[in-house]
């Protein structure tokens, strides 16, 4: 294997293009800082409308990931408007979690929900750096298929396929956060919390490349 050629189509090459601009963007998003500026005024109310909106968010981003291989990848018609589309579905999705980010790191809490914001914040940026590992070594890929075949072992593949998948693993603030409810928050707003807080647990959808 180690002489052979990997052909990656026009396509799939112009797909790793289109994702540097999203890639920057995320590496910026995860290396800034905010100032926190607005402070809460219903704590319980702001954890309940984060965590919704993250489920929501973790679920569209794993679904946009799926296109990228049916429309682009797996597909040898695709042309630069499948490309776009598919590049265009993930950057709206991720561009979405990095706004709510911000606002939750530009806010400020006092009481015994003075740390919230920060575990909201942190559960939000652990998203997105594993967003951003992923896109990191999906470009890489593209860029250099062989070294990501030689990374996971396929060299004695005939047919060797770079599986890359996007795996969203629960984010270590959620300990936290659950407590936090189960001390302070209401029981309606408890209810609806805890089923977000446990029920969050592995997002992936699997990218998967044929190079030969």
């Amino acid at each position: 294997m180690a002489g052979d050629e990997f052909r990656i189509s026009p396509a799939l090459r112009k797909l790793g293009q289109e994702l540097q601009p999203l890639l920057q963007r995320l590496y910026g998003e995860l290396a800034g800082q905010v100032l926190p500026s607005t402070r809460v005024i219903d704590p319980a109310a702001l954890l309940s409308r984060h965590l919704g909106r993250l489920t929501e968010l973790a679920d569209r981003l794993a679904q946009s990931a799926v296109p990228m291989n049916t429309e682009v990848a797996a597909n040898p018609q695709a042309g630069a408007a499948d490309v776009q589309r598919a590049a265009a579905r993930l950057t709206r999705c991720v561009d979405e979690i990095i706004a709510s980010c911000r606002e939750v790191r530009g806010l400020r809490a006092g009481g015994t929900a003075k740390d919230m914001p920060t575990l909201l914040a942190g559960v939000y940026m652990h998203v997105l750096g594993e967003t951003a590992s992923w896109l990191e070594r999906l470009v890489a890929a593209i860029a250099d298929p062989a070294a990501e075949i030689a990374r996971q072992g396929l060299w004695n593949s005939k047919s060797p396929q770079i599986r890359l998948g996007l795996t969203l693993s629960a984010p270590p603030q959620m300990a936290a956060l659950r407590q936090w409810a189960r001390e302070h928050a209401s029981q309606p707003m408890w209810g609806t919390a805890a089923s977000l807080l446990l029920g969050w647990g592995l997002v992936s959808a699997l990218f998967g490349n044929d190079c030969d």
